[in-house]
């Protein structure tokens, strides 16, 4: 969900820093200046049509400033991919906890798919990044539960993802290995403690190449499922994630606005397919890309054609 602002700067705010301007806004008030640094750093902020990221960057009398923001939804739309009497595919959207956690212990994947379906005693059978769009798998029972996760601890499960990433890869396809360490609550982030064979290895495919924006849309297939795997390696090899806030340092100051609002919605990680056998029966379930993937595209190919 979209917040749009607009605002005229006045006389007596000429020369306030962007920051202090923000944070006096009557509809920011429920606002913290980190918040609204975050949304600075974002992109989201832009004064007479161009992005502005620095707090400190004074306004001017007369000049327009626009603030362009992506919200989660109060009640996200959960969407069933699939079901059966054993387990359910669900199309976990961008923004999502797919486990509750101290800070957030409500709003998880697995209380809001029970609110949509009949059955409440569901377990939860892998994850994805909270920013991660995508497929997920919840069992109905404990049996099935165990099943589903013997095929992802022996890797008899196939995974696709969709990726946007800066750059373009020197092959159309390509293989990243990495030893990974354990995820740092701290830092938030997984780091390569080693390049090569390791505990870590993804398969990638380029899909399609936007040259005018130097971004690649790729297919990728992990091997083994570390957390944060595929945005490490994207990352360690100079391609990272669009939107991603903790791999990706790169803030493209050039963009349209609507492009830059766009990224600040989510990172661009989709979960969009899993092919499996349980129980004797082959599934292949593909859950199509959010809308924002298709404003993306649409962006960048008519951006791409006008230039």
């Amino acid at each position: 969900m979209a917040k749009h602002h607009k605002w005229r700067v006045r006389k007596e705010h000429d020369r306030y820093k962007l920051e202090k301007f923000l944070a006096d806004r009557p509809e920011l008030q429920t606002w913290s200046r980190r918040a609204i640094r975050r949304s600075l750093d974002r992109g989201e902020v832009s004064i007479n049509g161009k992005v502005h990221r620095h707090a400190g960057d004074p306004v001017r009398q007369g000049q327009e400033v626009e603030l362009h923001c992506f919200t989660q939804s109060a009640t996200p739309d959960i969407k069933i991919i699939y079901e059966n009497k054993d387990f359910i595919a669900v199309h976990k959207p961008a923004g999502v906890l797919s486990q509750p956690t101290t800070k957030q212990p409500a709003g998880h994947i697995t209380q809001l798919v029970q609110k949509v379906t009949a059955s409440k005693q569901l377990c939860l059978c892998h994850r994805l990044d909270a920013e991660t769009s995508g497929l997920i798998l919840l069992a109905k029972n404990q049996a099935t539960a165990e099943a589903i996760f013997q095929l992802f601890a022996t890797r008899q499960i196939q995974k696709t993802y969709t990726a946007f990433v800066f750059g373009h890869p020197h092959h159309p396809q390509w293989c990243t290995e990495a030893r990974l360490s354990r995820f740092d609550p701290k830092t938030q982030q997984v780091q390569i403690l080693q390049k090569g064979p390791g505990n870590s290895k993804t398969l990638f495919e380029l899909d399609k190449y936007y040259p005018h924006w130097n971004v690649s849309k790729l297919k990728c297939f992990p091997h083994t499922g570390k957390t944060h795997q595929i945005r490490v390696h994207l990352s360690s090899v100079g391609m990272p994630i669009l939107g991603d806030k903790i791999y990706s340092r790169h803030r493209p100051k050039s963009w349209p606005l609507a492009m830059l609002q766009i990224l600040s919605s989510q990172h661009f990680l989709h979960a969009e397919r899993l092919q499996f056998k349980l129980a004797g029966k082959a599934y292949n379930l593909y859950c199509p890309e959010p809308d924002t993937f298709a404003s993306l595209q649409r962006h960048l190919h008519q951006a791409s054609s006008q230039r």
